[in-house]
Parts: C-alpha cells; structure tokens; sequence
C-alpha cells in the first residue's frame, strides 16, 4: 500500500548530553540537582546528592543499537540462535542523530518521515529522584526545558520535530509558569509523568473517580476527570485553575 502523505512517528527519543540539565540550572541548585561526576572511566549521574541508576550509562556511549532485539521481543529468534548474539551497540561518533537535531532531520528524510514527536530519556528519571526536594525538582526541570529548546527546539519552523517539555506537578504554581514559558516558545506537548504528585499538594475531587490510597501521598487528593496522566500530552488537554484553599488545582479536559 502506497500513502499520498509522508508518516508521522510519536515516539521518538534523543540521549541527552551530559549538560543538559546543568547548562541553564541556577547556581544554587549545583549540589541539589543533577550532576555528572567522572570516576576514573566511568561517569555517574548524582541526583540530590545520590548516585542514581535510573540509566547506568548516562554518557550513552556505546548504546544498544535500536531494533538489534527486534527477534527476541517478538519470541522469533531462530532455532540454535544465542539471545545474546542479538545484541549490538552503537557509538555515539558515528550516531550523531542521537544528539543533533540537524542530523536527525536527514535520517527522517530516509525514513520518509514528515515529523516526529521527540520525547526524553535520561531526564524522565529526574522528577521520581528528586522528589524529595520540590525547589531542585522545578529547577532542574526548567533547565532542562531550556537546554530542551536550545538544542532540539520545541517546534521549529520546519516542523520536522515536535519536542516535549517537561512539566512537573510538584509545585502548581511553577508549573503554570512553566506551561506558560514554553508555550510561549511554541511548544505543541508537553511530557507529564504519569506517577504520584510528589510534596504536600492539596486538590479537590471534581467528579467521583476510585483511586487506590496508596497511589496518592498521604496529603494529596487529586483533581482529575481521567485519574491516569499519559507521558505526553497536548497542551489544550491540560489545564490549571487557582485555588483558595489549596494552593493551584488541575484537571484534564
């Protein structure tokens, strides 16, 4: 079957630099955010002081070549074939559309691909690492947001990418702000992960919903007309409203 309109692929990642969450992040936050620290060969991803394994290489270098274990996850690998023989890894030297935006727009030309939705992949362990500081969290997440911009951009006007900002919950005031700046910057999504609000946030229930007690903190209800929050949603999807009691509320429309 021959399509008259190129493909659009929603689930595209990068592998972020080691700098993108320490180039723009203030610096009172250094020790409190994310840091890269170099042992020897090998370089740890610390968040708030804690190394953390959310991803064991945050270099990237080598990766696991993508589709290389296509065979095993369909349970087709051929008979006498060792699992392991699968496996292949890149080099980010010779990828350089791993990191670089003008270079991923070529490989999406031999893809026959009109745009992308480009999502993280380091940076969504962040917010669960961070958790316990809601102050590091917010700016962590904005200086990701503008290392984001900077070197991907949210939706340039080639519209070849469409990146995905990441908005944390944690404080609703900052992030109607940050909802703000990057539409501001054209964003067209925006990544929400889809987990427990960290810190004392205080919501209201709008409608009847059943959620387990365990997946809400202690001190937070949750405003919600679908109690699942997906990893990228679109930005008219998602609103904010002010509330005396508590803070900010959210709901999703």
């Amino acid at each position: 079957m021959t399509l008259d309109y190129k493909a659009i692929d929603v689930d595209n990642h990068y592998y972020e630099p080691l700098d993108a969450l320490t180039r723009h992040l203030p610096r009172e936050f250094k020790r409190r955010g994310v840091q890269m620290v170099q042992d020897g060969k090998r370089t740890w991803a610390v968040m708030g002081e804690r190394v953390n394994h959310f991803i064991p290489n945050p270099t990237f270098d080598p990766i696991i070549e993508p589709g290389c274990l296509d065979l095993l996850f369909r349970g087709e690998i051929p008979e006498g074939v060792d699992p392991a023989s699968l496996m292949k890894v890149d080099r980010l030297a010779d990828h350089p559309e791993y990191q670089n935006r003008d270079a991923r727009v070529k490989v999406l030309d031999t893809q026959n691909l009109e745009t992308v939705f480009m999502l993280p992949t380091f940076a969504c362990g962040v917010e669960e690492a961070l958790k316990g500081d809601i102050e590091a969290t917010m700016a962590s997440t904005h200086a990701f947001n503008l290392w984001l911009d900077e070197d991907w951009g949210f939706d340039r006007p080639d519209h070849r990418i469409i990146s995905a900002p990441i908005i944390s919950l944690a404080d609703p005031e900052k992030a109607v702000e940050e909802v703000d700046f990057v539409l501001s910057r054209d964003a067209k999504i925006v990544c929400v992960r889809p987990a427990p609000v960290p810190g004392s946030v205080m919501l209201s229930l709008s409608v009847p919903v059943k959620l387990m007690p365990s997946l809400l903190p202690s001190s937070a209800s949750a405003t919600l007309r679908n109690p699942i929050l997906p990893d990228a949603v679109g930005l008219s999807s998602l609103t904010f409203s002010p509330s005396v009691t508590s803070g900010s509320s959210f709901s999703l429309r």
